[in-house]
């Protein structure tokens, strides 16, 4: 899925989107769950079930810990974000790793 000014007008709204980077990395997160969730075998499981994700932005981490964070759009994501955890009976762990060890997901940020 490609993000454009046409699509995904939000992304646009502070300028470029690099300066959108924390909601945009989330939405990945969020949209991961939405559409791997339903028939994960996981989701049919009684109880809570702990998911984990690696992030370099720090900032995000914090934010899936609190379920707060006062920024557009980030703000949207993060209740969108409670709402599917609460429909599946999860948790979603958040862990930082550095830059540097993260570079597959900057290859399929830039298309590489």
């Amino acid at each position: 899925m490609e993000l454009t000014r046409k699509t995904a007008p939000w992304a646009y709204l502070k300028g470029d989107p690099f300066r959108s980077i924390a909601s945009l990395e989330l939405m990945g997160v969020l949209l991961a769950l939405m559409v791997f969730g339903p028939e994960a075998s996981w989701s049919r499981q009684g109880g809570l079930i702990t998911l984990s994700a690696y992030t370099d932005n720090v900032g995000n981490s914090h934010v899936l810990r609190k379920f707060a964070s006062s920024k557009y759009p980030l703000s949207i994501l993060v209740m969108e974000m409670a709402a599917q955890l609460d429909v599946f009976d999860a948790e979603m762990e958040l862990a930082w790793v550095p830059r540097n060890q993260n570079t597959e997901a900057d290859d399929l940020t830039n298309a590489r």
